[in-house]
């Protein structure tokens, strides 16, 4: 049975000498506006920075922060527990359960939502794998998507090599085995890339989403004599986070990472996602790395902190086939 291949990473990244690091705060508490009643919970807006330093031969292709508890929607933004890709009010919709990623017990909702469209997977019938990458993918729901790229050359994680992790693309309802990091599939003059970054969706006018609860990341190149490569600075602007219903994963998806999707009403589950790819050597592998941070939703409004590092070891989600 076909499983990713977790090895140690040969890159270093560092912030002030230190691992990855990002500092959030909460900013003024705001009611969201946009999306009538569906989105009335407090939203905490969180901001962030930090610093990569990237190793000689190798370039910063892409980076993400994903809030896995809130999901885009035609409506605008919408609560999603379980962090399925699916809201719980498409998911109460659907006849899926909002507080089970795998309702059907293999593939992912939002999957099963993608091929069957009674979003109850009863037109699947094959033997898997369901253990998870780090990402949260396993070899059902690379099936599901007809994925046929191997782990080892990055299946389930960037299948398609354009950038945009599967787990995410599925989220913003763009395609994980069809190269569409630049396509603009909504004509909103907006590409994938940049919706993926957004939190956005790829099949909806951004016009739904105020543009004070999108994500927003301003990377920026720099330099620092202590770092021989790329060396990156990152202001996470905006992270929209809200209050949901308290949700806890299956123990079969424990991976290296812990319990990464448990969480009470009050956490929302964040996800950082970075791809490296060598600078000059096509027939080399990109580097991908993925960490998990439950971040504190505060009625309060009141400041706190949020540290992330990204272990080179446990955090390395695997190589990608360029």
């Amino acid at each position: 049975m076909s499983r990713l291949n977790f090895k140690r990473p040969i890159i270093w990244i560092a912030i002030a000498g230190l691992p990855v690091l990002f500092s959030f705060q909460n900013c003024s508490k705001v009611k969201l506006k946009d999306s009538s009643e569906v989105m009335s919970n407090l939203i905490n807006l969180k901001t962030g920075e930090g610093t990569l330093c990237v190793p000689d031969n190798y370039t910063l292709e892409s980076f993400f922060v994903t809030n896995l508890n809130i999901k885009a929607t035609q409506r605008g933004l919408e609560p999603d527990s379980d962090g399925d890709g699916l809201s719980d009010l498409e998911e109460r919709a659907f006849g899926t359960d909002p507080f089970n990623r795998r309702t059907n017990g293999s593939v992912l909702d939002s999957i099963c939502r993608e091929v069957d469209y009674s979003g109850q997977c009863q037109n699947l019938n094959f033997t898997c794998d369901m253990t998870e990458n780090l990402l949260g993918f396993n070899e059902c729901d690379s099936l599901a998507l007809q994925i046929v790229t191997m782990p080892n050359d990055g299946g389930g994680i960037d299948s398609d090599q354009d950038g945009i992790p599967d787990y995410l693309e599925m989220r913003i309802s763009s395609f994980p085995n069809m190269a569409d990091a630049y396509s603009d599939l909504d004509v909103d003059l907006v590409n994938n890339m940049a919706e993926a970054e957004a939190g956005t969706s790829v099949d909806e006018n951004n016009q739904k989403i105020a543009t004070d609860y999108q994500v927003r990341i301003n990377k920026q190149r720099s330099s620092d004599p202590s770092c021989s490569g790329e060396y990156w600075e990152f202001r996470l602007l905006n992270l929209p986070a809200t209050t949901v219903e308290d949700f806890a994963d299956r123990p079969e998806n424990l991976t290296s990472l812990g319990d990464r999707y448990t969480h009470n009403s009050n956490q929302n589950v964040i996800q950082f996602f970075m791809k490296i790819k060598p600078a000059s050597d096509p027939m080399a592998k990109a580097k991908t790395y993925t960490n998990y941070q439950k971040v504190l939703i505060d009625p309060r409004n009141l400041n706190h902190h949020l540290s992330i590092s990204f272990d080179l070891i446990n955090n390395y989600s695997g190589d990608v086939k360029q």
